[in-house]
């Protein structure tokens, strides 16, 4: 069984001032039904680097939730671990892969370039490429290009970035949300489940 670690969303609960760590329970569905453990780690800046050592998981998650310090300008605890952890996984050659804001944070870190837009918010569209199919689409940003060592393999009719790999396929990923099908969609779960490694 393959151990991968997945940063969640750190959220405020109202009128209490309590910061809670919070994660889509579908991932934990999804990760079962193609035999992968995942361990959830808190937004915690101190000690993250010993933390990582100490757990050393097979591969990294990074999820979706809010923007990225790069396109809000605001820098978060989030952000710094993903930054971390990222890091992490690249010096221990450990395969990550990116969902939604997730798959920003590795365009940003390999130098791509974003621009708003209105029609990816909340709704379902065509992408093409090596993935053509229909996805849902959350995001109100989009990327629009990205270094040449960086292969983008699908597309979004409005030729947005979709789904790309990086350093030979160490690091993949999409845009869209394969925790939020119903039922989840069975391209989505072999993908993770080669990128990881996954044995049932």
């Amino acid at each position: 069984m393959t151990l991968v670690a997945i940063i969640p969303v750190t959220l405020e609960r109202s009128g209490r001032g309590e910061f809670v760590d919070a994660l889509d329970v579908n991932w934990a569905k999804f990760f079962c039904q193609i035999g992968i453990k995942a361990v959830v780690l808190p937004n915690l800046v101190d000690g993250y680097g010993q933390l990582l050592e100490r757990i050393k998981p097979d591969g990294v998650l990074l999820s979706g939730g809010g923007d990225i310090a790069a396109l809000s300008g605001s820098l978060t605890e989030r952000d710094v671990c993903e930054r971390i952890i990222l890091d992490w996984a690249i010096s221990n050659k450990r395969p990550v892969f990116g969902i939604c804001r997730g798959f920003q944070v590795i365009l940003a870190r390999f130098g791509a370039e974003f621009r708003q837009s209105k029609v990816h918010v909340r709704t379902r569209h065509e992408i093409v490429g090596l993935e053509n199919r229909q996805v849902n689409s959350y995001h109100h940003y989009v990327a629009v290009t990205a270094p040449k060592e960086v292969m983008v393999w699908a597309r979004a009719k409005d030729a947005s970035i979709e789904a790309a790999s990086f350093l030979d396929g160490q690091i993949k990923g999409v845009m869209w949300h394969p925790e939020r099908s119903d039922p989840f969609d069975p391209e989505d779960l072999q993908i993770m489940k080669s990128h990881f490694g996954a044995r049932i």
